[in-house]
């Protein structure tokens, strides 16, 4: 016997939407190897660019950048369940470090963005995990440690006096996430807790007994968020996130701009002040056809770049 399968021809171009935003799943956002942060996942939609390599997530206690269609990175615009979250610093360049683990989905559109936005980059929405009627909990760990990474500096190099190299020292992240029912059908709860780490040596910065200098990078990230179904056409959610970081030796990144190749003597670190993002959101449905949505984010980032204990030079 013999089968005919009759199909129906896929449309090359697609005449309905011009938008094509690039919808991430959390199995997606899961499966790929990425940094697991909202720039690097969001490099993988077609058009979008970040401004440094990002391998191993080398740059996730730091700053990556999405661009899109040669725009400068304040172009970009970040929505977290669906409220504005740029923040100040560098006229919305810089972004508070939103915790992977509260995501459930994410949205990169690179087109024919809503007339609401004034930046030509990426529009990206990161929509955030509700909880449910069932306890869930998941957790991701990942390490790599120094003995991991190679080196390209042959043993005449060595020999010759080269004792510092550029390198990674150690990548650490665990990040997990309990959510569950306080009230069935009325009150869920999402907690996540997340700690980041990056220590990155520097050429030519050594310490007063001669081993390489190293940046000691690290972000402990805790968040907690409330759902409340109201009734069956009242929906509130509120969030807090709150960062902790810190930069010991800021020898690598320069974030003010300034550092030394001896970290024992002038360079900077950075002390955490406040990072957070605090949220509220109302969502309505009135009728079968109409939905209204009213919500308020209060986003903070503040941190002291300072000379290293007992260090004094003139602001």
């Amino acid at each position: 016997g013999e089968t005919v399968n009759v199909e129906a021809a896929v449309a090359t171009v697609d005449t309905q939407d011009v938008a094509h935003p690039n919808v991430l799943s959390r199995e997606t956002m899961d499966e790929v190897p990425s940094a697991r942060n909202m720039q690097s996942v969001g490099a993988l939609t077609p058009g979008a660019h970040l401004n440094t390599p990002d391998p191993g997530g080398l740059q996730q206690v730091q700053q990556t950048y999405l661009t899109a269609h040669g725009n400068q990175t304040n172009s970009t615009t970040y929505l977290l369940d669906g409220i504005l979250v740029n923040a100040m610093q560098n006229d919305g360049t810089i972004q508070t470090y939103i915790d992977n683990g509260v995501i459930q989905e994410s949205t990169y559109q690179t087109s024919n963005v809503t007339s609401e936005i004034e930046g030509g980059g990426v529009y990206v929405n990161l929509v955030p995990k509700d909880g449910g009627n069932a306890f869930h909990a998941d957790f991701f760990y990942g390490l790599i440690p120094s003995r991991f990474v190679g080196s390209n500096a042959t043993p005449l190099q060595i020999q010759e006096g080269l004792v510092g190299q550029e390198r990674v020292t150690e990548i650490e992240d665990a990040n997990g996430s309990l959510s569950g029912p306080i009230i069935r059908d009325k009150l869920w709860f999402l907690i996540v807790g997340r700690k980041q780490v990056a220590n990155l040596q520097s050429a030519g910065s050594f310490y007063a007994n001669g081993s390489p200098g190293i940046e000691i990078d690290h972000i402990w990230t805790g968040t907690g968020r409330l759902t409340y179904q109201a009734s069956s056409k009242n929906k509130f959610a509120g969030m807090w996130m709150r960062d902790w970081k810190t930069v010991g030796d800021d020898i690598v990144t320069g974030a003010a701009g300034y550092n030394d190749a001896n970290p024992t003597i002038s360079s900077n670190h950075r002390l955490p002040v406040m990072y957070y993002i605090a949220q509220a959101r109302w969502t309505g449905t009135l009728t079968p056809r109409l939905i209204l949505q009213a919500g308020i984010s209060d986003d903070k980032l503040d941190y002291y770049v300072t000379n290293q204990p007992g260090r004094y030079q003139a602001p």
